[in-house]
């Protein structure tokens, strides 16, 4: 980066969007860092042990003599492009992550007010302001405001833009017809997900259950000129956006096909990349059933790190500090599924519901596979479909109960269970491994909270 660019509350390391914002700024998608002679000379520069990592730029892409950035370039565009061009500073990567946590959570709010005016109207408010909490402690939001570093910003673009892309899915459809307006906007939500996080891209298959059902209606009542239309302007983003991705990997790496992934300098050559079951097993063991790192004085939680089975190289650093049966419990209401099948049959959103467990499993099993690290970010990615699934069947569950006292206790349970996971999702602004945790933030306080507890 240039030494006399000024930054916006910058404490990060890694600054992989302002240095593509200044390249952009400069005419060219290859980063200003010149490499070094030592890895000019390499003829393997993408193995972990045959380098140095203080003669690279990690986690960056390296190809043809230039450094590239292997991040989705949508949030380079929307934010820390447009702020460097006019103001001749760099975007911290701190506000970007909180804003993005915002709006993602604002998101699930209208979501899950969508779905219930459509589908669960007994659904009490505060019930949805327990699923919006909840969510927010099941995908590590406090943990992301305390750590806040680049890695988290493309998969926190592209939840985001998942939620609103759903919400607006939804609530374009009308009894007889599709409303263009909200169909368009949530088609260009979801198509521009792709340039933050492709694999995130997958939630896009949920247009197939959500308007398919107005293919099989009569010609009559929706006819073949309105089909085509809404279809053309369904696919309308996803053939502008993979257009865009394509020229953009074309003027990169000479293919519209090629995104870079063979070239990262990362921990190990993404070019050797196998499939592993015990790498998956791994990842299944630490991502779900690890039981939390847990001390008897406070802070009380600690990372539960993973002893590897396989012959892959993880981050340990970036470990876990639990299994998500243990620290959000609420995913135990997707064993609910099975007594919900009928009701979800007769609201036409069964079929949503059963695509979601299948775009968790592929998400986890790419990130298992495919990132060689575990990490919490990652564990967001998965999660997010699975707690859809797991509000879904809670308000099913409370709109079949006949009876108040069936309600209440069905409400006890989820009350329970929300609590659980938005009280351990507080602690993670608690360890001291967190950029901005309370140890730093506030160290008084910290030590008043400590020496409280810890006196018995």
């Amino acid at each position: 980066m240039q030494e006399n660019a000024q930054n916006i509350g910058m404490a990060d390391e890694y600054k992989p969007y302002q240095e593509l914002a200044e390249a952009l700024r400069n005419g060219n998608f290859y980063l200003s860092e010149t490499p070094s002679e030592e890895l000019l000379s390499m003829d393997d520069p993408y193995g972990f042990w045959g380098r140095a990592s203080e003669q690279i730029l990690f986690d960056h892409v390296y190809y043809d003599g230039h450094y590239y950035v292997y991040l989705g370039i949508l949030p380079c565009l929307m934010f820390f492009y447009p702020f460097y061009a006019l103001t001749g500073l760099h975007l911290s990567n701190s506000l970007v992550v909180w804003f993005l946590m915002v709006a993602t959570s604002v998101g699930m709010y209208f979501l899950l007010k969508t779905i219930i005016q459509r589908y669960f109207v007994k659904t009490p408010f505060a019930s949805l302001l327990l699923m919006v909490g909840a969510s927010m402690g099941a995908l590590h939001f406090w943990y992301d405001a305390g750590y806040a570093d680049a890695y988290m910003i493309p998969i926190l673009s592209s939840m985001a833009l998942t939620l609103w892309g759903l919400t607006l899915w939804i609530r374009s459809c009308k009894e007889d017809h599709i409303s263009i307006p909200p169909f368009l906007i949530g088609s260009v939500c979801m198509a521009a997900v792709a340039a933050c996080r492709p694999t995130l891209a997958v939630f896009s298959f949920l247009a197939w259950p959500i308007f398919g059902t107005y293919l099989k209606r009569d010609k009559t009542v929706y006819p073949m000129s309105g089909r085509v239309r809404d279809i053309a302007l369904l696919f309308l983003p996803y053939v502008f956006v993979a257009g865009c991705l394509m020229t953009y990997n074309k003027m990169r790496f000479g293919s519209p096909f090629d995104f870079g992934f063979d070239y990262n300098l990362t921990i190990q050559s993404t070019g050797d990349t196998k499939f592993s079951i015990y790498l998956l097993w791994d990842g299944l063991y630490q991502y779900f059933l690890k039981f939390p790192g847990i001390e008897k004085a406070f802070p009380f939680l600690q990372g539960a790190y993973l002893n590897v089975t396989s012959q892959r190289y993880y981050i340990l650093e970036e470990g876990c500090y639990g299994g998500l049966l243990w620290t959000a419990p609420v995913l135990f209401l997707f064993f609910g599924l099975k007594d919900s099948v009928k009701q979800l049959k007769d609201k036409k959103i069964f079929l949503s519901v059963l695509m979601l467990p299948v775009i968790s499993a592929f998400l986890m099993v790419l990130d298992v596979e495919y990132t060689y690290c575990i990490a919490m970010r990652y564990q967001d990615e998965f999660c997010l479909p699975l707690l859809m699934i797991c509000w879904i069947l809670y308000m099913a569950w409370q709109e079949r109960s006949v009876e108040e006292k069936d309600r209440e206790r069905v409400r006890r349970v989820f009350t329970i269970l929300a609590v659980w996971t938005i009280v351990f999702g507080f602690f993670y602004l608690v360890p001291e491994d967190a950029r901005y945790s309370l140890v730093k933030g506030n160290t008084l306080l910290f030590y008043k909270i400590f020496y409280a507890i810890n006196i018995l």
